[in-house]
């Protein structure tokens, strides 16, 4: 697939999450019922989220993409502000600021050649991380059900230059 690759910059979010542990056999499943449970917590709650789910990659540094399971990976939504919400969900607050960004288009399987790009675009122009990258799941794949027609937006948060 061809990447497209951008520099933008994105304004701080309020997002409920979960955390958890995975490896690439059940990362899929672990991410989608941890959605629902976020989903779940959020609508209890009288809340409901502010864009589409994503997912946090703790586990994807520059220079060593893929890393070795289990990988930590966060999941939920975004949410308008600041609530109080059960545990396991965690409020908080994504930091604004520039990200290296591109889609990728088709099944979840393949997401790992975004990384690559990202991180090969990190490591040529010596930009710096500023955390690990996100997953932005812009096609709800039960309204979609074709793989091959869903897109995926990574954003590789960047610091300041």
């Amino acid at each position: 697939m061809d990447y497209q690759v951008s520099m933008e910059n994105r304004p701080a979010q309020w997002v409920a999450t979960i955390a958890f542990e995975a490896d690439p056999r059940n990362a899929a499943n672990r991410v989608e019922n941890t959605l629902t449970q976020v989903w779940s917590a959020l609508e209890a709650n009288g809340a409901g989220p502010a864009g589409p789910p994503f997912s946090i990659s703790h586990y994807a540094k520059p220079g060593d993409v893929p890393s070795s399971p289990p990988w930590t990976i966060e999941s939920g939504f975004p949410i308008e502000d600041q609530i109080s919400l059960p545990r396991p969900v965690r409020v908080h607050q994504l930091p604004a600021g520039p990200v290296l960004s591109t889609v990728h288009e088709g099944d979840y399987d393949q997401l790992m050649s975004a990384y690559l790009v990202l991180d090969a675009q990190l490591l040529a122009q010596g930009l710096a991380s500023a955390g690990v990258p996100r997953e932005i799941y812009l096609t709800d794949p039960v309204a979609v059900p074709d793989p091959a027609q869903w897109r995926t937006q990574i954003d590789w948060p960047l610091e300041d230059t």
